[in-house]
């Protein structure tokens, strides 16, 4: 009996141990959340690594600094010029922002977005680790406050420095929800000044440049998402300009050099955010911020019957490792957009070798749509047949006799439901009631016989329907299925009367891609073209790996994988980075910045990364209210151009949700189409493979340079200007060899 009391006694204090050190341990892991450990050993004021080429350097102040060796140049946390200023001449507003290597936005319990600044909330009370790693250092930055911690790491490399936040590594107490995290807002910035030589460059569009000067004109801020807009979040209204950012990567120059900056891994949660013209601060800067957590609005109408707009949250964050930043200094000589262009496309293409293909012209043909018929006031469904196969043939052997070649032919709406949105795919069919299969052979050998391409548009993600039993729907943050929103091209606003497809759910794009592939493989296809896959990137709250956008790259580029194992090539349209990368063709490139107050002179930054590798052409010439614009930028750059083209026109078709259609007729534009190709054909020949190697940009006329020696000039004015090359006319240009003399 004494025995068993015993082993009661004991079992009782293990329980009440167990209970204790429990309770201890949780209140240690929630101290750890938000506080440093005790007892932790930091690094201070030490160089972290160092190679050949540069030093990475860690100071007291906790600065972090990357040193080139051979000349000294410094590049750091806090811009060294700002750091040799006397305590006076310092300020308290440029300090907040600078000395804060991370910057938080997070939810507070009222869902009120709330943003905590490292130099405020953690510097202070030294709530911070620091360990040394391979090449660089990890440090957690605790914001007790908010009860969030942060690990970053900072990694020295051949040609620069790596900025990685380890997001696996956060910390959440159990009220406040992390957001966002802003890296090294003073890393990449340019000291005020009415240089024009200095800038910091922003990849909206086809790329701009955002003057330094302060004081003269009031502070411009921007803040861009890398690949637009998620089409899963809500919105109503759509923005004036909307000229998506394509390419994962920002830059600044200065006197000195420049820095170029490539958000490498996980650059789809990225936001480029950048700040010129504060008189205050006294420099231009820009930075990435790494969204973590998925965010929306929803309407809600309370008791009295007002709307209002209620801001959400994913509950947790994304379910990705890390996403980093990669940094590379550029010498002075090599620091302006265009040599960061071509180091960009080093960086993006590695190893691959491309080689630009030759279209000067490109015809993207409609097939068919679902408008609507009625029949003694009965009203039903109809499929319009706009342009069938032979149609297509039978142009293009028209136009190719009078430009002397044959252009390159992109189908639209060739399946099943036209370009209306229906089955997924166009329920992986070429419509009989357009040519069907025998009427694509015939269209494919006449092309290939005549040196031209037959490209198959088909939309991998955007659908009605579903097909082939492949019917699952990404979700929204609100749980809710996700639907693409179509805007009305006069008021902005969501069209109500348009239809709304599905998204697809993003764990069914192995499968799709398994489906066109076989597709393709039948049908002999050897082009397709992944528009709306190739231009959209986009969340599914379904599963924490494609939370906030996560992973769409590698989804694309696995989808691309599948359709060249059946020798399929891919093009793509007003493509985003990665899905350009794996295009043998990019069509709608953009030819503008989305023209935002903050941004300055508009630069072909798009084009110069992928000219001499891969072929390009124009958005369609006849939907643009300027088409003399558009043609003389495909000139600047040496791409080719594009229509759009349609030979049935119906008077439904202005009622279309495809507001192209109502643009498209034949018969309006075939004489402009053979005077432009004719003009194009000698332009494209002549700057075939070229890569650009120079640009300037002289106000109202613009030169390029390119490796094969020759030059553009193009005058976009109303007025006859004098170059260095020669007179040019108003909308005008001359392409000649060589030097000014020539």
């Amino acid at each position: 009996m004494k025995k068993i009391r015993n082993l009661l006694s004991l079992l009782l204090c293990v329980c009440f141990s167990v209970s204790y050190l429990s309770g201890c341990t949780d209140k240690a892991v929630r101290d750890f959340v938000y506080k440093t450990p005790n007892g932790y050993t930091d690094v201070n004021d030490a160089e972290v690594a160092k190679n050949d080429k540069y030093t990475l350097h860690y100071s007291s102040d906790h600065v972090i600094s990357l040193i080139s060796n051979d000349d000294g140049i410094v590049w750091s946390s806090v811009p060294d010029s700002y750091l040799k200023l006397s305590a006076d001449e310092q300020n308290s507003k440029t300090d907040l922002i600078f000395r804060s290597p991370v910057i938080i936005e997070y939810f507070d319990e009222q869902y009120e977005i709330k943003t905590a600044y490292a130099y405020e909330s953690v510097i202070p009370n030294g709530n911070m680790t620091t360990k040394l790693i391979d090449n660089g250092i990890r440090i957690i930055y605790f914001f007790e406050t908010a009860e969030i911690s942060v690990p970053v790491e900072y990694i020295l490399h051949d040609d620069g420095l790596e900025v990685r936040l380890v997001i696996k590594g956060i910390r959440e107490g159990k009220v406040n929800k992390l957001c966002s995290v802003a890296l090294l807002p003073g890393l990449a910035t340019v000291k005020n000044t009415d240089s024009k030589e200095n800038y910091i460059f922003m990849p909206s569009g086809s790329g701009t440049l955002m003057y330094t000067d302060g004081g003269k004109r009031m502070e411009r801020r921007v803040s861009i998402p890398v690949y637009g807009i998620d089409p899963t979040q809500s919105a109503n209204e759509q923005i004036e300009n909307t000229t998506e950012c394509r390419l994962p990567v920002f830059g600044v120059r200065e006197s000195n050099g420049g820095l170029l900056a490539v958000l490498d891994e996980n650059s789809e949660l990225a936001y480029i955010e950048a700040d010129t013209g504060d008189e205050i601060v006294g420099y231009g800067y820009v930075y990435p911020t790494i969204h973590v957590r998925g965010t929306d609005t929803i309407n809600s109408t309370d008791q009295w019957g007002s709307k209002k707009s209620i801001s959400i949250h994913c509950e947790n964050i994304v379910g990705v490792e890390s996403a980093s930043v990669k940094y590379y200094p550029l010498k002075k000589y090599e620091s302006d957009y265009v040599s960061m262009a071509k180091r960009y496309s080093e960086i993006l293409f590695g190893d691959k070798v491309s080689e630009e293909e030759s279209i000067p012209l490109n015809i993207q043909f409609y097939g068919g749509v679902i408008a609507e018929k009625q029949i003694i006031g009965i009203s039903f469904d109809e499929f319009v047949k706009l342009t069938d196969l032979d149609d297509v043939k039978n142009f293009l052997e028209t136009i190719g006799k009078e430009i002397k070649y044959t252009p390159s032919a992109l189908l639209k709406g060739f399946g099943s439901s036209g370009v209306s949105y229906g089955k997924l795919c166009g329920d992986f069919t070429i419509s009989e009631k357009l040519g069907g299969t025998k009427g694509f052979k015939s269209l494919k050998e006449f092309c290939e016989n005549n040196g031209s391409k037959v490209i198959l548009d088909v939309d991998a993600i955007l659908f009605s329907k579903g097909a082939n039993g492949i019917s699952g729907v990404a979700k929204k943050v609100s749980d809710l299925k996700a639907m693409y929103n179509s805007f009305n091209i006069i008021t902005k606003r969501s069209d109500k009367e348009s239809v709304k497809p599905y998204i697809l759910a993003r764990d069914e794009l192995a499968r799709v891609g398994n489906e066109v592939a076989e597709f393709a493989e039948e049908k002999s296809v050897n082009y397709i073209n992944l528009s709306t896959l190739g231009k959209i990137s986009y969340s599914d709250y379904r599963d924490p790996t494609t939370y906030c956008s996560a992973n769409m790259s590698a989804d694309f580029e696995n989808f691309a994988k599948l359709l060249n194992e059946v020798k399929c090539q891919i093009t793509s349209s007003d493509a985003n980075a990665y899905a350009a990368k794996c295009s043998s063709v990019i069509f709608n490139v953009p030819i503008s910045s989305s023209k935002y107050d903050g941004f300055d002179l508009d630069v072909p930054f798009y084009q110069i990364v992928f000219k001499g590798r891969t072929a390009m052409t124009t958005t369609p010439l006849n939907l643009s209210a300027d088409r003399k614009t558009i043609f003389l930028k495909a000139i600047e750059s040496g791409i080719g151009i594009n229509y759009s083209v349609c030979k049935n026109w119906d008077f439904r078709l202005a009622r279309s949700q495809n507001k192209e259609l109502s643009f498209s007729d034949y018969g309006g534009i075939k004489t402009e189409i053979i005077e432009n190709g004719k003009e194009i054909r000698d332009v494209c020949n002549t700057l075939h493979g070229a890569e650009i190697v120079a640009h300037q940009n002289n106000g109202e006329y613009s030169i390029t340079t390119f490796s094969n020696g020759y030059v553009t000039i193009v005058n976009y004015g109303e007025n006859e200007v004098n170059t260095p090359y020669g007179k040019v006319e108003p909308k005008g240009y001359i392409l000649k060899k060589g030097g000014k003399d020539n």
